[in-house]
Formats: C-alpha cells, sequence, structure tokens
C-alpha cells in the first residue's frame, strides 16, 4: 500500500475493486454503538441493531427437531476439596480427597451424591509431599461408595483426589 499514510483505510467492493482511501475519521464513531454492528451498502457505513425474535415468533417457523438439545448444569456444590456438578440429564461429576491411604492400605471413599449403579467411572491421583510413589486401584464400588487401596513405596503420599463421573440415582438431582 504505497502511497498512502497509516491513517487512511483502503476499502474493496465485492468485485475487489479498490474503492476511495477512507481516514480513519471518516469511519463511523463505535461510541454508544453497544449491541450492533458494523456494516455497508457499498458506498456508506453504519451501525445497525441486531434484531431479536421471541419464542412466539418463532413457533411455526423452525423445525425443533434439527435444533442442537442443550444440556445444562442444574446445580453446582463445593466446599474446600469436594463437590459436583449435576448436569439436567442426570449425569454428575463429584470429587473429593482421601487423607487414609498414606502407606499401604485402604480406604472407604463415601460418593456425596447417590449414583444409578455401579458403571460409573472412577480416576484417582496421589498427592505426593516428596519421593517414592504408589498405585491405587479400585478395590470395589457401590453406588454410595467405593474402595481404594494404595500399596508402593515411601510414605511421602499425604492422601489422593478422586473424581467420579456418572449418572445419579433417581431422586438425587
Amino acid at each position: 500500500m504505497t502511497g498512502y499514510t497509516a491513517k487512511k483505510v483502503i476499502l474493496k467492493d465485492a468485485s475487489g475493486n479498490y474503492l476511495i482511501p477512507y481516514t480513519e475519521n471518516e469511519l463511523p464513531s463505535q461510541t454508544n454503538n453497544s449491541g450492533k454492528y458494523l456494516t455497508t451498502n457499498g458506498v456508506t457505513a453504519s451501525w445497525n441493531r441486531i434484531e431479536t425474535i421471541t419464542t412466539e415468533q418463532l413457533n411455526g417457523k423452525v423445525d425443533k427437531s434439527s435444533l442442537a438439545i442443550v444440556n445444562p448444569m442444574i446445580t453446582s456444590y463445593r466446599n474446600g476439596t469436594s463437590g459436583y456438578n449435576i448436569w439436567a440429564n442426570g449425569f454428575c461429576e463429584q470429587w473429593g480427597y482421601s487423607t487414609v491411604i498414606t502407606g499401604n492400605g485402604q480406604d472407604t471413599i463415601s460418593l456425596i451424591k447417590t449414583m444409578e449403579d455401579i458403571n460409573y467411572n472412577i480416576i484417582m491421583t496421589a498427592d505426593y509431599k516428596d519421593t517414592g510413589y504408589k498405585t491405587y486401584r479400585v478395590h470395589s464400588k457401590t453406588t454410595t461408595s467405593f474402595i481404594a487401596y494404595g500399596y508402593g513405596t515411601g510414605s511421602s503420599v499425604s492422601g489422593i483426589y478422586w473424581i467420579v463421573k456418572g449418572y445419579l440415582a433417581e431422586g438425587e438431582y
């Protein structure tokens, strides 16, 4: 873009032809144009408001079967290192922290919310403070708890973080 200063704006038309350069002060101001978009008819640039439409205006005009189904989160709870998120379809992720398993042994982890069945996923991560290693596995599980078993070397583990993901029992959401 030779021949123009840095304060010039070059516009092209739909065919790619260059239009007369405008200075930045000739473009519409953004001041007091919140919620509007910039448009042009090819000659004049202006701000237009986005039109809104009500649900009543959509009735009969939109094929509702083609719309995506939204699954919003309906409730969330957090208390320190534990909590849960529940979605409208009953899916839940809940989490917590157990300090019991520091050596080789097991701990019964009580779930905050009751699960629909035992077909939920469990993820566990050791909370290491120094060296050593620990391996954790699920020994058994019910709809209200699971038993985490830890084994390995070192005493540097101060506990485990856990996450459970699955569907809740009826009445839990």
